[in-house]
Order: structure tokens, then C-alpha cells, then sequence
């Protein structure tokens, strides 16, 4: 998507945020992250505590640092006008970061895999997006490779589906899963049309954008973990840990719950048509897995005491990001 994001957060804004919250390292709320290039690594010069404001940003940029602030939804209105529509949209949680990286990074991180879909929107600088299929469909987040100190091997990363670079104003969906790596070493608008494109990163902006999730697998809304917490409310022999292992062959487990199953007051009744169909998704899978033989009632009452605590969680969440936005300086 071209053009839809450009004003949703500029470079005097980062510094205003990140000053109005006090912004920290690795603290639970305001939380900022310095990544070196070409990992997905917090670079420890900058100790836990430490407070990033403009100052902190500026130096981290001709450090060739990226610069991470974490759930933004909270902090900058617009930002969380925008996690409050999707939310409406999707039912799930909404977590945007900021991603602010010097120009001119071969590597500003490397290939890695999220736990959840999201979306980048550019609003400042240019940046290069390579996108790679991954082995196994919607791994989940305690298997996915390339945070932590890990490195993607380079066997799962031999087909690449896309190769993009965006601009101000530009929207990119990656889907949960799916390994990407990112560049600001691109090629520089031309001022003029008949002008040589140039790399040369001291004639360019930082790259800064929002990623905004769409927490799927984060907050538990996988089919896996929707039966598992079923299988332990029924008492069924051995279901966690048979239904754990059973998600690396059965990418259905894997699978993210419907979206109208995610929204609040949903449930798996068989009186709906599209509870009935749920419903019955979920008899197939614990038979097959489990052996389970059950019938709907006490099946229903099982997955809606499952779905009622996450539904709850969310609301929780939704909340929380309308009483901070009242106290966004945006």
C-alpha cells in the first residue's frame, strides 16, 4: 500500500515521546532497545536503565545503532488511534514499536521471524525489506529463529518471495512467520528526473517506522494453545504435552483462531453457523490427536472457558491504551 502513512509519527516526534515518557532501557513500560547492525541484538554499552532521550537517539544514529521503542500504542496518540482501529478490526491486541535506523546499513537487522502478522508503516527515510519463505508454515514464537543471539540458518533462507523497498508513506504486510532481513543502504531519490540515483548515506534520512502486530500467537489465539487449555480444563490424559507435539506435523494446531473468534463475546455455540463449524474443527482435531470423543455441550463449555480469559486480557489492554492516550503530548 502506497501513501497511507507518511504523518503518522515524524523525527521531532520520536525525540518529544521519548522525552515526555522517559523512555528507558529495558524497562517494562517506555522501553527502548538499541540493536547492532546486522543482528537482532540490544547492544549492552547501553545498560539496562539508561535513559534515551533526543540526545541518547541522536548518538545511537551515528552509532549506526536502530533504535527500538516498544508499545508506542500507549505513548502516541496517533499511533494508538490506529492499534484501536485494527483492534476493532481483528479482536486481537494491537503492539506497535518504532524502528529509527541510520542511512546507509547494509544490515540494520538480519533475517529474523515475529510472532505475530504486522504491519510496517514508513514515515520517514527509505528502507529495504527482503522477505523469505519459512520451512514450517506459522511457526511458533518459542520455535522462530533469529532473535536472542540466534542466527537464521542460511538453508531456510533460500527462497525469497519479495524484495521491497519502502518510502514515506508506504504500508507492508508480513505475515506471522515469515523471515525478513531489512537495509537502509538503497539508492537515494533523484531530486530531479533526469538526476543519478545515489547510495551515498550522508544525502539521506534515518529510516524510521511503526510496526504494528496483530498478536496472534503472542497472546495465545492458536488453535494449539486455544485445545491445549481446553484438553486441561477436560482432563484429558496427557493433552498438553501430546497436543505440544503434535503442532510440528500438523501445521492445522499452528493455524491463528479465526478473527471473529478473537472478538469480544465470541464463542464456539452450535446454535450459530459459524459456531457450529468451529465447534466441530475443534471435535476433529482433539480426535485426531487426542482420541477424545466429546460431545458439543461439554466441548462448547471447555473452549468458551478458554476464549473468555483471552477476550478479557484484550479488553484489558484496549483500555489501557485509551487512558494513556489521554496523557499522549501528541
Amino acid at each position: 500500500m502506497v501513501g497511507a502513512g507518511a504523518s503518522l509519527l515524524r523525527a521531532p516526534d520520536v525525540e518529544r515521546m521519548a522525552t515526555h515518557w522517559d523512555f528507558k532501557i529495558g524497562v517494562d513500560h517506555s522501553q527502548a532497545r538499541m540493536l547492532l547492525p546486522n543482528s537482532f541484538s540490544h547492544d549492552t554499552d547501553y545498560a539496562d536503565g539508561d535513559s534515551v532521550d533526543g540526545h541518547a537517539i541522536a548518538h545511537a544514529l551515528r552509532s549506526n545503532r536502530t533504535v527500538v521503542l516498544h508499545n508506542v500504542e500507549l505513548y502516541w496518540r496517533p499511533i494508538g488511534m490506529l492499534a484501536l482501529t485494527l483492534m476493532r478490526t481483528f479482536g486481537v491486541y494491537s503492539q506497535a514499536n518504532v524502528y529509527y535506523s541510520a542511512a546507509g546499513l547494509a544490515s540494520a537487522v538480519h533475517a529474523h521471524q515475529d510472532a505475530q502478522s504486522v504491519f510496517i508503516v514508513q514515515c520517514e527515510g527509505r528502507k529495504r525489506w527482503e522477505l523469505f519463505a519459512p520451512p514450517q508454515r506459522w511457526r511458533l514464537r518459542y520455535n522462530q529463529r533469529g532473535k536472542g543471539g540466534d542466527t537464521a540458518p542460511d538453508a531456510e533462507l533460500s527462497e525469497r518471495v519479495d524484495d521491497v523497498t519502502l518510502a514515506p508513506g508506504d504500508v507492508l504486510f508480513v505475515p506471522r512467520g515469515m523471515y525478513h532481513r531489512t537495509s537502509t543502504l538503497v539508492p537515494a531519490v533523484p531530486a530531479a528526473p533526469t538526476a543519478t540515483p545515489t547510495a551515498d548515506a550522508s544525502s539521506q534520512p534515518a529510516s524510521l517506522h511503526v510496526t504494528i502486530g496483530v498478536e496472534t500467537d503472542t497472546d495465545d489465539w492458536t488453535w494449539l494453545t486455544l485445545l491445549r487449555d481446553a484438553a486441561t480444563a477436560l482432563k484429558l490424559p496427557d493433552g498438553k504435552a501430546r497436543l505440544e507435539a503434535a503442532q510440528w506435523s500438523d501445521e492445522a494446531l499452528r493455524q491463528a483462531l479465526p478473527l471473529p473468534l478473537c472478538r469480544p463475546s465470541a464463542s464456539v455455540d452450535p446454535g450459530t453457523p459459524l459456531g457450529a463449524h468451529w465447534l466441530s474443527h475443534a471435535r476433529d482435531l482433539l480426535l485426531q490427536h487426542l482420541g477424545a470423543k466429546l460431545d458439543d455441550g461439554e466441548l462448547q463449555r471447555a473452549l468458551d472457558g478458554a476464549l473468555r480469559p483471552r477476550q478479557d486480557h484484550v479488553e484489558r489492554k484496549r483500555l489501557q491504551v485509551e487512558q494513556f492516550m489521554a496523557l499522549s503530548p501528541a
